[in-house]
């Protein structure tokens, strides 16, 4: 039994021990938050920091500041990688020793970031291998940024996940303490007594409660964090000295309370700590808040401050709240720069007006931002969620197919990103052509695409323009062709409508008599609509064309159903569902309206100030073509009166009822036959019997033809049979004088003449007399002296001159001038000689205007042949030449900067060496292209460029000599051909002029530009080639200039082109080589001197040539150093060896197994060179890795020694081995070995070779044996050439070799027998 005093005792005993034990727990728990999780926090910090310094030096690294060197930026790199590996793993550095995390969580956290930064520092690689293109606004920018803000976010979750721990350490460390007391208040009461008696032992226990209280705190000074208590009751607050330095206080003079603490917090900050704070105080939530505090003088520092209320009163009334507050001011720092970051990133997209999307490939889902939706007129919430459904909602069905495919390709890594045009469906109804760029941005571990980013650019100005030229060079060119009236004008609204599908267009002329518009063209609105508009009468009010047509000016009405134009016809509209009609006058040059164009809505629609450039371009265009087909017609049809008058004078006439076949005979050609009335029956068939037999098919057939509207006039010319049964010529003239309502003839009338004799000259003079009153044209009769004896109207109306003023005068009156005398001499020669003149004369008006005419002068002679008269008839053609002038101008000129074009170019370029050619001169072809064009336009757009040519083409013109000639090529490249050069010289100061006119700033409205120009010039005869090739190689060098540099001249260089050529017939034959399996392999053996071993083969190309019989690589590999094909064959040659290994693995175990093969440095690095190595070995699945050997070419110059070492890390992984080939006369031998992570190192056959001669090579050759040795690598020697080679190899510690002194290259098929019979040399063995 115990007694009372033992139980006491035991009692005591028992709860002293489970009181220190509480107290070890705490104790514990405050060391473990010190050591453990306070290093964190700066180490979470420092990576931030460095990462962040990281960023900030490479954007001045790579925007051209000279102060920073490159390599610190990887230093920041590897040190923010330092302290995330040192959080995951553990570490020790001058900043303190970090614990490895044992928190699941957290470990998962910081992997994350870890990866981030791998991805922030290998994108940051990549940009700065591309800085010439990465400007702002590029991807590889875009993904830089991206890159930066996804590992801050990665920290900062981090940090926040920290902060949670370490709140809940300090949570359970309070809990414990606060046991720890409450079990004590409970034994003091149970203990009574006892409690004097081991009063040491609580005041041991109160020292460790300190102690651990003392390491807490220092744990958060040195994290940069402070405690603080405040009691509430009195508004009291005790903090942490730290805390007080910190704010630049002695801490024995600070002294803080809550007035205090609220006094100094930014006014920006107040009233939200002030809300957290009070509903912590109200609530048994905790309290955790960011906030700006003023230091003593002024600045601010930021805080993250945790509390919660730590003791409360009976009324649960707050008595005490305890917390922690971290210094956060770097980090919120940081944060400000990547906002600016940020922001600079947001303003380069706004800049270039591009929308940018994120699609999540598993999920279909897609992220835009509110530019994306803007430009297909949407706003963000009107389109969500967004899906790759929504995608192929708007996306035109026509480019969807090409679009997928693009997408699919950049997928599967065919290619690195995709670009394509397509259009859009905007919310309005229209389509929008969008540029659509994009690239996968996250890829899973097995090589799935995840995500992909890109942006969307509005390029619906470029292609309307680009649709807009296309459309205008078709009309012009129909016009040019001569094609009919209403063929044009169908192409010029079909033109309109395709640029704008949401326009319906048609065009409307005005008739003869000026008061009615008739139908020219509308094929997109409804017939109906057509036939009723078609003989509008203009009028105010008469709808839009009507009114636009009467008062000649442009009429728009937005909205038909309320426009007092439209009240008559606004029902008509609504039929055919029409709300808006815009219309322009068709104005002659003259300003004489020929027609209308309008623009039709099917919704009430007010025009743009592009709209109303387009409507004015259009009907400009309408009466180009209307001007100039006028102007055709009206020749014709002058030709066709005077024809048609001259028919009139005919004996014959007959009247055709083409219904019942019955024909009227005119009582005069019945007697032209020689016959009576009566004899002649009046029918078709009568007259065709009559036609003589060679004549019959050619005047029937012709008759047929012009019923059927194939030609426009019935004239011919044939043997008609008389009563005596001869013949007689007849000239028929006739035409179709009534017709059905489906055109289909019914009447036709005509003339038949007897042409067999001659008329006598009055009949012609009174022939003449009645065309007079017809004709358009000017008519003058002279005598045979050559005055003038009679005129008509229309010479009065054309020249200006009266009746009374001419008659007796000389037609030289009309002369201007711009004719020369030998031109008239040779006139009048033809027509003394012929008879007749035809041809062009420039004659001047009375009131001196010079003018173009068409004239034809006939000499008229009596019955004995004696000249009688002269008859002049000429027709005004001012109107036809000026629309000539201006299809040739628009043919040969550029519409833009009005300089020759391609075609004129070509033409003055074949004069000019024709020139060069006959006076032994010789000219410059030079080809400028304009530097930074292109940056101009997606900045200012496409109407600034415009401006910036129109001002260029100016100065550059200027530049040029008289006589020179400047040509626009095409977008931003301009050619000149310089003319009279006596040497080459002399082109030199007009090249100068060229460049200074287009690097001079330009200043267009407020927008200030700077371009420069790169030109390249090439020499004729020096350059004997066609203008094709001279373009071509002035186009060649201009190439060369703007990579030397830009803003300078290139002189093209005839033997570089030569040497061009070589190179690429080399390279077209070693194409074919590979293609046709021309390419094989030998095998050198490699040996163990001392046990006689073949080690294995290393394979070595040859080409064995059709010609030239079999090539060592020497005469092909240089050509494909830096081509494609090197690669190419590279892994032919691996393949090769891989399929050589298996057979001879087939065929015997005695057979080496292993074979080595070269691989160029090109080769190694590129980024796939694992995954292609994978790709070859499992085609050859029966050959285990290990039998393949890899020798990299020391003297090979690696750009990036890191990524080929990882390269080589996972192919040794995959089981390949790897050898340093030709070591000691490369790059950089001992950074490679070092780095490089190699099996074999091969000394280079050059030392081995002269080792027993010259002591320098036998000190370099034993030199890396001894390296091998140390870096634990096989040595193998080249070059091996003599029984006495082998031997000193063997003394100095090589045992591996290869060389002529062993076996020379074989093919595979020799190596088995080689095999058998090779013993190594017995002084080896000794």
């Amino acid at each position: 039994m115990f007694t009372e005093s033992r139980k006491i005792l035991f009692f005591s005993l028992s709860a002293t021990l489970l009181t220190m034990a509480i107290v070890y727990y705490s104790f514990y728990t405050g060391r473990d938050i010190a050591k453990r999780y306070s290093p964190l926090v700066d180490a979470a910090m420092e990576m931030k920091l460095e990462a962040t310094t990281a960023h900030l030096w490479f954007e001045k690294v790579i925007s051209g500041d000279r102060t920073v060197d490159i390599n610190e930026v990887w230093a920041y790199f590897d040190q923010s990688e330092w302290y995330a590996q040192a959080m995951l793993d553990g570490g020790t550095n001058e900043k303190g020793t970090f614990l490895a995390l044992n928190d699941p969580y957290l470990r998962l956290q910081i992997n994350e970031t870890i990866e981030s930064i791998h991805q922030f520092r290998q994108i940051a690689l990549k940009r700065w291998a591309s800085k010439s293109t990465s400007g702002i606004g590029s991807d590889i920018n875009q993904q830089f940024d991206h890159a930066f803000l996804t590992f801050n976010l990665a920290v900062d979750y981090f940090e926040t996940a920290l902060q949670k721990v370490i709140a809940k350490k300090l949570q359970t460390f309070k809990f414990s303490q606060r046991l720890l007391l409450a079990l004590i208040f409970m034994l003091g009461i149970a203990m009574g007594g006892l409690l004097l008696r081991y009063n040491n032992k609580k005041i041991k226990t109160n020292l460790a409660l300190e102690s651990s209280e003392k390491h807490l705190k220092k744990a958060l000074k040195g994290s940069k964090q402070g405690w603080f208590e405040v009691n509430i009751e009195t508004g009291e607050v005790k903090i942490d000295p730290w805390y007080s330095k910190l704010l630049g206080f002695d801490p024995s003079q600070f002294h803080s309370n809550i007035q205090e603490w609220q006094d100094n917090l930014h006014p920006d900050d107040y009233d939200a700590v002030m809300a957290m704070f009070r509903d912590c105080l109200n609530s048994n939530s905790a309290m955790s808040m960011e906030y700006r505090r003023r230091k003593e003088d002024g600045s601010w520092l930021w805080f993250h401050s945790s509390a919660e209320v730590s003791e409360r009163g009976p009324q649960q009334q707050p008595l005490e709240m305890t917390g922690i507050h971290a210094d956060i001011t770097e980090r919120k720092e940081s944060e400000i720069k990547l906002k600016e970051s940020e922001l600079r990133l947001k303003e380069a997209l706004w800049g270039t007006r591009a929308g940018t999307y994120e699609w999540f490939i598993s999920t279909g889902e897609i992220v835009v931002n509110k530019l994306w939706a803007d430009i297909i007129g949407y706003s963000l919430h009107e389109l969500e969620p967004i899906s790759v459904s929504t995608w192929y909602k708007l996306i035109h069905p026509d480019d969807a197919k090409h679009a997928d495919k693009l997408i699919t390709r950049c997928i599967s890594q065919e290619t690195d990103c995709y670009e394509c045009e397509v259009r859009l469906r905007h919310k309005h109804g229209h389509w929008i052509w969008i540029l659509n760029r994009g690239r996968v941005s996250e890829w899973s571990a097995d090589g799935k695409a995840i995500r992909m980013s890109g942006t969307h650019q509005d390029i619906t100005d470029r292609k309307q323009s680009e649709l807009r030229d296309k459309s205008r060079t078709h009309v012009l060119e129909l016009i040019t062709n001569g094609e009919p009236l209403p063929v044009i004008l169908e192409a010029i609204v079909h033109g309109v409508e395709q640029e704008n599908p949401d326009m319906l267009c048609s065009i409307m002329m005005l008739d003869d008599e000026g008061k009615h518009l008739l139908n020219g063209a509308a094929p997109s609105l409804p017939d109906f609509y057509n036939t009723a508009c078609d003989g509008l009468e203009i009028g105010f009010g008469a709808g839009s064309c009507g009114t636009a047509a009467f008062i000649n000016e442009r009429v728009i009405v937005d909205d038909i159903q309320n426009h007092p134009y439209w009240a008559s016809d606004k029902n008509l509209a609504s039929k055919a569902a029409l709300g808006a009609c815009w219309s322009e006058p068709i104005r002659s040059t003259e300003g004489k309206v020929l027609g209308t164009f309008a623009i039709y809505h099917h919704e009430v629609y007010q025009p743009t100030e592009a709209n109303i450039v387009l409507i004015e371009q259009i009907a400009s265009l309408a009466s180009i073509a209307i001007e100039q087909t006028q102007a055709k017609l009206s020749l014709q049809s002058s030709e066709e009166r005077w024809a048609f008058a001259l028919e009139g004078a005919g004996d014959g006439v007959w009247d055709w009822n083409i219904e019942t076949d019955q024909v009227i005979y005119s009582k005069r050609w019945v007697e032209m036959l020689g016959y009576v009335e009566d004899d002649i029956i009046p029918d078709y068939q009568e007259w065709v019997t009559r036609l003589h037999p060679e004549d019959e098919e050619m005047v029937t057939g012709t008759m047929q033809a012009y019923l059927e509207e194939s030609i426009s006039t019935y004239v011919v010319t044939y043997r008609l049979r008389c009563k005596d049964d001869s013949y007689k010529w007849i000239l028929d003239r006739g035409m179709v004088v009534s017709s059905d309502s489906h055109n289909k003839p019914l009447r036709m009338v005509g003339t038949h003449t007897d042409v067999t004799e001659l008329k006598h000259s009055e009949e012609k003079l009174k022939l003449a007399g009645k065309v007079f009153s017809h004709a358009r044209e000017g008519i003058m009769i002279t005598d045979n002296q050559g005055n003038i004896i009679e005129i008509n109207n229309t010479f009065n109306e054309i020249t200006g001159y009266s009746h009374e003023e001419v008659i007796g005068q000389n037609p030289s009156m009309l002369q201007s001038g711009q004719q020369s005398s030998e031109f008239y001499a040779d006139m009048w020669q033809e027509i003394n000689t012929t008879g007749q003149w035809y041809g062009e004369v420039w004659n001047q008006r009375k009131n001196g205007e010079v003018y173009p005419e068409i004239l034809t002068i006939c000499a008229v002679h009596n019955d004995a042949g004696e000249l009688q008269n002269y008859i002049g008839m000429f027709g005004d053609i001012s109107t036809m030449k000026e629309n000539i002038q201006k299809l040739e101008h628009i043919a040969n000129y550029d519409l833009l900067t009005n300089l020759p074009n391609r075609s004129l170019l070509a033409d003055r370029l074949s004069q000019a060496m024709l020139q060069c050619s006959r006076y032994a001169q010789s000219l410059a072809v030079v080809f400028l292209d304009l530097d930074g064009f292109k940056a101009v336009n997606d900045t200012y757009g496409h109407d600034m460029g415009d401006e910036l040519l129109i001002v260029l083409s100016v100065r550059m013109k200027e530049a040029l000599r008289e006589g020179d000639t400047l040509a626009r090529f095409g977008g931003d490249e301009f050619v000149a051909v310089l003319a009279d050069l006596d040497k080459v010289e002399d082109c030199e100061p007009i090249l100068e002029r060229l460049l200074q006119a287009a690097s001079e700033t330009v200043t267009i409205g407020d927008v200030v530009l700077n371009i420069s120009a790169s030109i390249g010039v090439t020499l004729y005869p020096q350059d004997n080639v066609d203008t094709d090739l001279l373009i071509r190689h002035a186009d060649q060098a201009m190439y060369v200039a703007k990579e030397s540099g830009k803003n300078r001249y290139h002189l093209f260089d005839t033997a570089q082109d030569d040497a061009v050529k070589v190179q690429r017939e080399s390279l077209e034959a070693i194409r074919s080589a590979l293609d046709n399996n021309q390419f094989v392999l030998h095998y050198q053996p490699k040996v163990n001197m001392r046990t006689g071993t073949v080690i294995g083969v290393e394979a070595l190309i040859r080409w064995q040539h059709p010609e030239r019989g079999l090539l060592n690589p020497i005469e092909f590999l240089p050509v494909i150093e830096n081509n494609p094909m090197n690669i190419e064959m590279g892994e032919w040659v691996i393949d090769s060896a891989l399929t050589q290994i298996s057979r001879w693995q087939a065929m015997s175990a005695n057979l080496p197994l292993s074979i080595s093969v070269n691989i160029a440095a090109v080769q190694l690095q590129q980024s796939d060179f694992t995954q292609r190595l994978k790709t070859l070995l499992a085609a050859h699945s029966d050959v285990e890795p290990r039998h393949l050997e890899l020798e990299v070419l020391e003297t090979s110059a690696l750009d990036d020694v890191h990524h080929v070492s990882t390269t080589m890390n996972s192919c040794m992984a995959l089981g390949v081995k790897f050898a340093l080939d030709d070591f000691g006369t490369g790059y950089s031998s001992l950074t490679y070995l070092r780095r490089l992570p190699a099996n074999i190192i091969k000394i280079d056959q050059t030392f081995v070779r002269d080792m027993l001669i010259d002591i320098d090579d036998f000190s370099i050759v034993e030199g890396v044996i001894a390296l091998a040795k140390s870096f634990k690598r096989d040595v193998i020697a080249e070059g091996v050439e003599t029984i006495e080679h082998g031997t000193a190899l063997l003394q100095i510690g090589c045992e591996l070799a290869q060389g002529y002194g062993i076996a020379r290259p074989m093919p595979a098929s020799d190596i088995p027998e080689w095999i058998n019979d090779w013993k190594p040399d017995v002084s080896w063995q000794s």
